[in-house]
């Protein structure tokens, strides 16, 4: 009974960060965000009864819907859902290519880590276009962070939703967080910082700023936004990672312990339905950049 409630409870707060259940619903944001300042990653969330092939089906959907967007909008795919299976990528790429659409690879749970990598490499061989996520949780990342700074390509860092055996707390996350960044300075990789912690994006942008490396802000809808981030060269690029599909939590209720700000997360998830974060998303678009110091003050 008590596993049924949380269920239940795990599944409502989801539905707070995802803008709808499908396509035209991400198309929507998108068309908001773009007008607010924001570049935009468009992704789909599948359900656990979807097939690969339906899950190819709605990649290649959005693909088709996005058109010749250049840098403006991207999308992120979960090789997992795709069963890893190449031919089904192979046509998405094919079709990223010809509306010249960058991809992205979304991290999923560590067991799929060492065949998504695989694919990913694979899969750079047939489209150029394409960009990895790195979690500072699994030790692998820094490995595989020296491969994609060979291959000169798009990284997304994050914190990781998923443990892997290295078990490690949230200031060491923190700590590799920073290193797998000052990896990619002066390197032409493009590097999304893509992380809630405020004072941690600031301190990874302004080290990747200052080496000139290209960097973006990347931030969930439905999470707090660290909107306004400011280096010393300038406003920082903002982009929103957008969901539609199968609500799903983007957050871990393991860590609570570790990090306070997931507490804040679910009573505002609870609260704030999507209605009211297309207000706060409308409210951001005033300005694309303060200094750093007014982003300090609320912290």
């Amino acid at each position: 009974m008590i596993k049924k409630i949380k269920s239940s409870f795990a599944k409502f707060i989801a539905a707070a960060h995802i803008v709808g259940s499908d396509l035209a619903d991400g198309m929507e944001v998108m068309r908001r965000a773009h007008a607010c300042g924001w570049r935009s990653t468009l992704c789909f969330w599948e359900s656990s009864i979807q097939t690969p092939e339906e899950v190819a089906g709605q990649y290649l959907a959005a693909l088709n819907a996005v058109g010749n967007s250049g840098d403006q909008t991207q999308i992120s795919i979960k090789p997992a859902a795709l069963r890893h299976d190449f031919d089904l990528l192979k046509s998405i790429l094919q079709q990223a290519h010809i509306v010249n659409i960058s991809l992205h690879f979304d991290a999923e749970h560590p067991r799929f880590a060492e065949q998504s990598f695989r694919l990913y490499e694979k899969a750079c061989c047939e489209y150029g276009n394409i960009g990895y996520t790195l979690p500072a949780r699994w030790h692998r990342s820094l490995t595989d962070a020296a491969r994609i700074i060979e291959m000169k390509k798009k990284v997304r860092l994050v914190k990781g939703q998923w443990n892997d055996p290295d078990d490690l707390h949230e200031h060491h996350v923190r700590s590799r967080f920073l290193r797998l960044a000052e990896m990619f300075k002066g390197t032409n990789s493009t590097v999304l910082i893509a992380t809630h912690d405020k004072p941690l994006a600031r301190a990874a942008l302004n080290s990747l700023a200052e080496a000139g490396t290209a960097c973006e802000l990347e931030q969930m809808f439905g999470l707090p936004w660290a909107t306004h981030i400011n280096t010393e060269r300038g406003p920082v690029t903002r982009r929103m990672y957008i969901p539609y599909g199968t609500a799903y939590l983007p957050y871990n209720f393991a860590f609570v312990g570790e990090r306070l700000e997931i507490l804040y997360w679910i009573l505002r998830d609870c609260i704030a339905r999507t209605e009211k974060k297309y207000e706060l998303l409308e409210i951001a678009s005033d300005r694309k950049g303060v200094p750093l110091v007014a982003i300090e003050k609320h912290v």
